[in-house]
């Protein structure tokens, strides 16, 4: 009866349910476009590329069957060029094990949220871990692609790139300043900031 109470409590909470909708299109936002970085840029970087008719064509290599559309990841024989990009970072010291291991949590995590939302809704997230398992994405991806430019683009232009330097990408940046907006409160700040850079007139 407990239990009964919690959900019809839930899904008349306005806070509850804005909260939980907000939280969980944040969270597959930024799996969705974390995981298609990744893919995308290791697809980009095994297969040959070339422009026909103005428009880029990838046509894929046998390193790139080999090592990613055709690999084995699990012990079931599944193929999933998903997790397979993301074995290729631990093989190339991109990623730990560890490193691994939590991106295989945060895929899990967010088929949950993709598959079971109207339960989600009714009793909510788990705050304390599944929280911490979204910023811990962040940071995932966040040092992904301070790797990948050190390693891939930095490596193939020639430069040599400072190991402690900060780095990001366009959605790194963009994705801190949605939490920011939502989450600390620097809404404001924000669009202070873009009044200051407005063109007159």
């Amino acid at each position: 009866m407990e239990n009964n109470n919690n959900w019809l409590n839930n899904i008349v909470d306005e806070d509850f349910l804005r909260d939980s909708l907000t939280f969980v299109s944040l969270y597959i936002a930024v799996y969705e476009n974390f995981t298609d970085y990744v893919v995308s840029n290791i697809e980009s970087f095994l297969c040959d590329e070339s422009v026909e008719n103005g428009e880029i064509v990838i046509k894929k290599t046998q390193t790139y069957r080999d090592e990613i559309k055709n690999r084995v990841v699990d012990g079931k024989n599944n193929k999933y060029i998903t997790k397979a990009s993301f074995l290729w970072l631990k093989d190339n010291n991109g990623i730990s094990d560890d490193d691994y291991n939590l991106f295989l949590k945060i895929k899990s995590i967010r088929n949950k949220y993709a598959h079971e939302l109207t339960n989600i809704l009714l009793s909510g997230i788990d705050r304390k871990e599944e929280v911490e398992t979204f910023f811990n994405m962040i940071a995932l991806y966040k040092k992904i692609t301070k790797w990948w430019f050190i390693n891939v683009e930095a490596a193939i232009m020639g430069y040599e790139v400072d190991e402690n330097a900060e780095i990001y990408s366009s959605a790194n940046v963009v994705f801190d300043m949605i939490i920011d907006v939502l989450y600390n409160g620097k809404s404001e700040k924000y669009k202070e900031m873009l009044e200051k850079i407005k063109p007159n007139g």
